[in-house]
């Protein structure tokens, strides 16, 4: 597991499990990017620990490094292939899959108070909708559901 701790007290803010072992870490703009061995690369919220994106390369990720918002991850050499695995990925797209996955979390947040939504369960609906389309990586139609839900939100 990766942990993030209280530099004062020591205690544990967050746990995540990544599955396997941790070979790489950066830290920008409150994401922390985790390379995997077993080959996978998470971007997660640094403040809640949560998983925003994750990405699986071809083999272990040894080494990752950030450039003009393009996060380069370099995996292990693999035999079968005969070359070692390079990727170069958008990080303004986890930054704005941060953001969406954020707008849920508020709305959400809002439904479960119990306040007054002219349909809290079409409200819910279109959250999971949003959370479906987020996972497939299509942004757009992600933000369109969240918008959705929150017309369905309190006003006042």
């Amino acid at each position: 597991p990766v942990y993030a701790l209280d530099l004062k007290t020591g205690d544990k803010i967050w746990e995540f499990e990544a599955g396997g072992s941790v070979k790489a870490i950066l830290i920008k703009d409150d994401i922390v990017i985790l390379g995997c061995k077993h080959g996978y690369t998470y971007a997660l919220d640094l403040k809640t620990g949560e998983e925003i994106w994750k990405f699986k390369a071809e083999e272990d990720v040894w080494k990752i490094s950030i450039k003009d918002d393009i996060v380069i991850v370099g995996c292990d050499y693999d035999y079968d292939l005969e070359y070692a695995p390079v990727y170069a990925l958008d990080f303004n797209i986890i930054k704005i899959k941060q953001s969406l996955t954020n707008l849920i979390n508020q709305t959400q947040n809002l439904i479960s108070q119990n306040l007054p939504f002219s349909n809290p369960e079409k409200a819910k609906n279109y959250l999971n909708l949003a959370k479906k389309e987020l996972s497939k990586r299509n942004l757009k139609k992600s933000y369109e559901y969240i918008k959705l839900a929150e017309l369905d939100a309190p006003r006042y």
